[in-house]
């Protein structure tokens, strides 16, 4: 369901939903709560990916058109490689602290990519993997990713990081990732929290606060090409 439908279904629901059947329906509660995210100028958000050695910690923030993302991987609880990314203007900046990291990403020569460490570097639209970077750097990545599919479970309301909160259960559109969604427990609701599970991996992402931020594309930077040193 694109952006759109979802904006759709909220208006047309737009209703106190402690008074209404909706609440009842798990997943067009979790539309409206989705089509209200959408109408809102920023947010910020933080993932936790745990698996039994590496770590992966994502912080990002975003607006309609912009994005900036934190990326930290720890393996056994050492840290071997921070990637940030903005996205400004259709624009894609880079900088990553690990030559090999690098290395794998650009697919430049290893000698090369030595020299790029700790500087920003500007991707163009033409770079191999440029939708990949920039995948889950945008508002609607987070509508896409907390979508659910068969059943959708609604629990008892609780209390999450200190709101009060409805959960809603269900499983990762084509996967077998159990995933819990925690949405506010308000007129107009928004996620404040997802949890995925699927075997010894999990993950966690907290959401707030929704509002626009600022985000600046970097005063010095290089060009990507293959030739790039």
């Amino acid at each position: 369901m694109t952006s759109d439908n979802f904006l759709h279904v909220y208006r047309r629901n737009m209703l106190d939903l402690q008074n209404s059947h909706m609440v009842n329906i798990p997943i067009a509660l979790l539309s409206i709560a989705l089509g209200h995210a959408s109408i809102m100028p920023g947010v910020h958000w933080k993932s936790f990916i745990n698996t039994p050695t590496l770590r992966e910690t994502i912080t990002t923030q975003a607006n309609k058109s912009s994005g900036e993302e934190s990326i930290v991987y720890t393996e056994n609880k050492i840290t071997i490689d921070k990637m940030y990314i903005r996205f400004v203007n259709n624009k894609v900046f880079i900088l990553n602290t690990n030559a090999v990291a690098l290395h794998n990403l650009l697919k430049l020569n290893l000698n090369s990519t030595k020299h790029l460490v700790n500087r920003w570097i500007y991707l163009p639209k033409t770079f191999s993997q440029y939708t990949q970077v920039i995948a889950a750097m945008s508002m609607s990545s987070v509508i896409t990713e907390l979508q659910m599919n068969g059943k959708v479970t609604k629990e008892k309301a609780t209390t999450f990081n200190r709101q009060k909160v409805i959960p809603l259960t269900g499983l990762v559109p084509g996967s077998a990732i159990k995933q819990t969604v925690y949405l506010s427990n308000v007129k107009t609701p928004l996620p404040v929290a997802v949890l995925d599970r699927q075997g010894a991996n999990h993950s966690a992402t907290y959401f707030g606060p929704w509002k626009a931020v600022r985000i600046y594309a970097p005063l010095h930077y290089l060009v990507y090409s293959s030739h790039l040193r």
